[in-house]
Order: structure tokens, then C-alpha cells, then sequence
């Protein structure tokens, strides 16, 4: 099994010169790695191979906010994205492990959703997430459509998880005055408009539907500070 997901991974693409070339089959791929995890062995083994060879980072990201994908690859890519970065604790029905075994395998995951948190502090990523949030909010409300909705809402939902990781092992060693992971993510999203975005929303009452999501993000913004 583990063979196949790391064949699966080698069959996304790769990133060069900070340019990110997915290659012919990358959207099936992600589908495949999607269904992996949907049938995840106890061991997690899908999860962990992921996370170790870090795709957030070095796939789903680059895809993400690339000019040149196209909104079926974004939206697949969006996806795979918010399962990756899901809290572990989800993944064992709110509850702290009872073994060693599955406590290791939590403590694993957790490090590899860790590591994957500096890499959205990416003001590129985030003017993506602006821009498609925003073209739907600009549309009449006859003009919208559920599809749409729940791109916006996935958006959201990958922020909010994003926000939710806590500190990488690098930030406990920065001293106080450094910036953190968190705080460059957050830099991000106010740089982009993201932030912006989410203000204007919360301010529109036409707009409570998504009232509950912002104010989710806008806690996760500020629990650091």
C-alpha cells in the first residue's frame, strides 16, 4: 500500500524555480491520494506518507496558487488540502489515544501537520483565496450557485484548520521578538486582502450564512495575540 501512495505522490508534479509543474495525471492523482485517505488503514498509513513527504508543502500549495491552474485542479487540490490538514484530534473522535501504538501514530501525524504551517504564510496563496472568494460575493444573488458556495466555504474551512496548528519546532526556538509561523501567516492574509475580505463579509448581514465561519477565523487569528 505504502508503494502505491508514494508512486501516486511521485505522479502529481514537481516544483522548479519556484514554477510548479503538475504533470498529466496530477488531478487523478490527487483524486487517488483523496480515496486513500477515505480508506485509511488503522496505521494511517496513507495520512503519514503524506505528511512525511510533506505534499502541502511542495504539491498543494504550489497547485493552489498557481495563475495557471485550472479551477478543476484548484478545487481537487482545495480538497485534498483540507483533509490533510484537518486537526488529528478529528481523526480519533475528539480523544486522546489510549495506547502507545495509536499515541505514537497521533504524535506523528501532529508533527507532520506542524511542519506543513510555515508554508502557508504565502501572500501568493491567499490573493488566490481573495480572489475566488470574492468573485462570488461580487455576483448578484440570482448569479450564484451551490458549487460556487461551497468553494468559498472550503476556502474558509482550510483557513480555519491552517489557523488551528499549533507552533512548528522552530518557533519554540525563536525568542519572543521573532516572528512565528502564525504571525506570518497572519501577515499573509492581511497582505493579500484576505483579511479584508473577511471584514467586508462580516459587516454585510445579506451575508450571515457565512457569519459563523469568519468569526471561527477571526478567533484562530488571534489566539496568539
Amino acid at each position: 500500500m505504502e508503494r502505491i501512495i508514494q508512486a501516486t505522490i511521485n505522479a502529481l508534479g514537481f516544483l522548479e524555480d519556484g514554477v510548479y509543474f503538475p504533470e498529466p495525471d496530477c488531478f487523478e492523482s490527487i483524486r487517488d491520494l483523496i480515496r486513500f485517505l477515505r480508506n485509511d488503514t488503522i496505521t494511517a498509513v496513507a495520512r503519514r506518507v503524506c505528511g512525511e513527504r510533506n505534499i502541502v508543502r511542495y504539491d498543494l500549495i504550489p497547485i493552489m496558487k498557481s495563475p495557471t491552474t485550472p479551477d478543476k485542479l484548484f478545487d481537487i487540490a482545495l480538497r485534498l488540502a483540507i483533509n490533510l490538514c484537518q486537526p488529528v484530534s478529528l481523526m480519533f473522535g475528539g480523544r486522546h489515544p489510549e495506547d502507545k501504538e495509536t499515541w505514537l501514530i497521533y504524535q506523528e501525524i501532529e508533527k507532520n501537520l506542524r511542519n506543513s504551517k510555515e508554508a502557508f504564510g504565502d501572500v501568493q496563496l491567499f490573493k488566490t483565496f481573495e480572489r475566488k472568494a470574492a468573485t462570488y460575493f461580487a455576483q448578484d444573488w440570482l448569479e450564484r450557485d451551490e458549487e460556487m458556495k461551497l468553494l468559498v466555504e472550503r476556502i474558509f474551512a482550510l483557513s480555519r484548520y491552517v489557523l488551528a496548528i499549533s507552533d512548528t519546532d522552530l518557533d519554540k526556538e525563536r525568542t519572543p521578538q521573532d516572528m512565528n509561523s502564525h504571525d506570518q501567516l497572519v501577515l499573509a492574509i492581511l497582505e493579500s486582502g484576505f483579511g479584508k475580505l473577511l471584514v467586508e463579509i462580516s459587516e454585510n448581514s445579506a451575508e450571515r450564512d457565512f457569519h459563523l465561519w469568519i468569526l471561527e477565523i477571526f478567533a484562530m487569528l488571534l489566539k496568539q495575540h
